[in-house]
């Protein structure tokens, strides 16, 4: 007789392999929520609006919890779950992002403004006023921000705000000068060829992730700041980097199907995004990761990503504490079938998504949803007969249930049958006596209901001949 144990403590992802090579499944399984434990994700709960549309950026101050889309601003009530219109843009020029900023207004430090950018220009809402081209009126150095061709980008760092104003320009604006704050448009020049693609923060230098709109070229460029000569350190890295993060000093980008690190030797893989085929196993496909679809919550980073057409779906990327690596999983699945803003903001992660002209707006509650786990195959090299199987978790708690099964020969799926609190009660183990032939295996779990917490698997099995 032997065991096989199947654990899921160091989280669980597609792009997870065992010792067999062979790759885990998981769709809408979170393993931050109770570490070495495999659970549901959040279900959304959904904003109802007035007269939404695409929805592109948020922002949140004392005042007002903020939502943009193309040209309107809302006020997003979580308390009752609506969306409300506040303001619309002036112009036909669109709202490209949403920043809180700790700035003076009238010489005072005023911690309830909100910059929204639009067309060449950016808008001021101090708590209780929305002013329209405030960058260009107001501040010192009051001025156009540039082209309006390109999405904003914007990073706070130390009470100094950068912005990619242009195509080739960083614009810098600086809130502790000044009555308003000075503007200075065209702060750091990137170079003709250049553009930004995100910011972040790495100790005391802004980091800019830059591309060149030619070649493609991607470089990491780390600035003091102050400075608007040449960047402290330049980086150029072979790929096209989606957005860029900062996770405890970690230094993490995603680009087109992998999520990577930057260290010594440039980029190097944490994670690639892959997906199983749901009828053979021997097939995978690359997620894409989609454009800036991503954001940073409690050090964990929430990306969109689809492929071929499918549904888009949303993938944690964490860690347990700064010994432990890095694990990812599929977490969410957004009602809509594309994606448009993933965006952390008031302890909340916001999923904006649509399918055709239908447009939603969710956020991750405390409820459970629906959930897929498959461990990875166990391929014994011999055929064996499998003797029973025995699942463990916590203690079923009220409207827990979920159904067990296992996978065999790569293509056999056999449904074991179910544990549910309604007829088992608080139960922390279900086994089931099986004599089934094979060469592979793997245990399987589908919660309908609750938040059932899975430990581990056993399987015990007895090796037979082969002939």
């Amino acid at each position: 007789m032997a065991k096989a144990i199947f654990q899921g403590r160091n989280g669980l992802s597609s792009s997870i392999k065992n010792e067999d090579d062979k790759y885990a499944v998981g769709a809408g399984i979170d393993p931050f929520r109770n570490w070495g434990l495999l659970m549901p994700g959040y279900s959304g709960t959904a904003i109802t609006e007035t007269s939404g549309s695409y929805f592109k950026d948020m922002a949140s101050t004392n005042a007002l919890l903020g939502l943009a889309d193309n040209y309107r601003i809302y006020s997003v009530d979580t308390a009752n779950n609506t969306a409300t219109r506040v303001h619309t843009t002036p112009g036909t020029s669109a709202t490209y992002k949403l920043c809180a900023y700790q700035t003076k207004v009238g010489g005072e430090i005023n911690i309830n403004a909100i910059f929204y950018f639009y067309g060449t220009t950016a808008g001021l809402y101090n708590g209780s006023t929305f002013t329209d081209n405030w960058i260009a009126t107001v501040p010192a150095g009051a001025s156009s921000l540039g082209t309006s061709a390109i999405p904003y980008v914007w990073q706070n760092f130390m009470m100094v705000g950068y912005v990619s104003g242009s195509s080739n320009y960083i614009a810098k604006f600086d809130g502790t000068e000044g009555d308003n704050g000075t503007l200075y448009p065209t702060w750091f020049n990137l170079g003709a060829a250049w553009a930004v693609k995100s910011f972040f923060n790495y100790y005391n230098y802004l980091g800019v992730v830059v591309y060149n709109l030619y070649s493609y070229e991607t470089q990491v460029l780390l600035l003091d700041g102050s400075s608007a000569t040449l960047p402290v350190k330049r980086i150029t890295v072979p790929d096209l980097v989606r957005n860029s993060f900062n996770v405890n000093n970690d230094l993490i980008f995603h680009t087109n199907g992998f999520i990577k690190q930057l260290g010594d030797n440039g980029l190097e893989t944490l994670k690639e995004l892959t997906f199983e085929n749901k009828n053979s196993v021997a097939s995978y496909y690359s997620y894409v990761v989609n454009d800036s679809y991503s954001d940073k919550l409690n050090n964990k980073i929430y990306i969109n990503a689809g492929f071929l057409g499918n549904e888009d779906v949303v993938f944690v990327l964490g860690k347990k504490d700064a010994s432990s690596p890095y694990i990812i999983s599929e977490v969410f699945n957004p009602t809509g079938t594309s994606t448009l803003m993933v965006k952390g903001v008031s302890g909340l992660l916001f999923v904006a998504s649509n399918t055709g002209e239908t447009h939603y707006l969710e956020y991750f509650s405390t409820g459970n949803s629906t959930a897929t786990l498959k461990y990875p195959f166990k391929d014994i090299g011999q055929k064996v007969v499998l003797k029973y199987v025995k699942f463990y978790f916590k203690p079923l708690a009220s409207g827990d249930a979920i159904t067990l099964g296992i996978d065999t020969d790569y293509g056999t799926s056999t449904s074991l049958g179910t544990a549910t609190y309604a007829t088992n009660g608080a139960i922390t183990s279900k086994r089931f006596e099986i004599k089934k032939q094979c060469h592979s295996f793997r245990p399987t779990v589908s919660w309908t209901t609750g938040g059932a917490a899975i430990s581990h698997v056993v399987v015990e099995y007895e090796p037979v001949s082969d002939i």
